[in-house]
């Protein structure tokens, strides 16, 4: 696996852990909602990603999880700029990308 395509996986995991656990805890739906808005006044994402994200941080949730973790072109550009940054506990996201480079 190259270093690139092992990133998106890495990117992924991380997506799909977050993506399980927004069902019973919305708040993390909350945080990356303020992130992408903090981002935006900084002027610190593309304002096409911006747009994408924004209406997917207000759609069902299930149309949200679904984008989160596709293996989808758009899933895999959205995942570069996502403001779910900050949204795992450092050393979960440490455990998920030391167990990424094994596969």
């Amino acid at each position: 696996m190259d270093l690139h395509q092992l990133g998106q996986e890495r990117s992924r995991q991380v997506h799909r852990i977050l993506a399980s656990r927004i069902g019973q805890d919305l708040s993390i739906v909350a945080q990356a909602r303020t992130t992408l808005a903090r981002w935006v006044v900084d002027n610190r994402i593309h304002r096409e990603y911006a747009s994408k994200w924004a209406l997917l941080l207000e759609a069902p949730t299930n149309q949200l999880v679904e984008v989160m973790t596709s293996d989808s072109q758009e899933a895999k550009d959205l995942r570069q700029v996502s403001p779910f940054a900050g949204c795992m506990d450092p050393r979960e996201r440490w455990k998920v990308w030391k167990e990424a480079k094994g596969a």
